[in-house]
């Protein structure tokens, strides 16, 4: 695009954001799912979130509402997974 005559910032919009934009979006979604895990992990020894609430369930004998938080935990993941795959395969089949 240079020898054509592109200046930098259309290069960059052009040639380098459509190459990087699924690795971008790829390790931005990956860090988001790491955190939502870190938070259970997190708040099951004490430190708050979703995580609490399941020890506070299992400590009072609230089975029904441990399986509930659970759940709600999995149902995260798995929509997060799920909008990993869309966007991966939507920036990759060129958009």
């Amino acid at each position: 695009m240079r020898s054509a005559g592109a200046g930098r910032i259309q290069v960059a919009a052009h040639a380098l954001l459509p190459t990087v934009t699924p690795q971008l979006v790829g390790l931005l979604l990956y860090r988001f799912d790491v955190n939502v895990r870190s938070s259970l992990v997190l708040g099951l020894v004490g430190a708050g979130g979703i995580g609490f609430l399941i020890n506070q369930s299992i400590k009072l004998f609230r089975f029904d509402q441990m399986l509930t938080h659970i759940l709600v935990v999995l149902v995260l993941i798995v929509a997060v997974d799920q909008l990993s795959a869309a966007v991966r395969r939507r920036l990759g089949s060129g958009s």
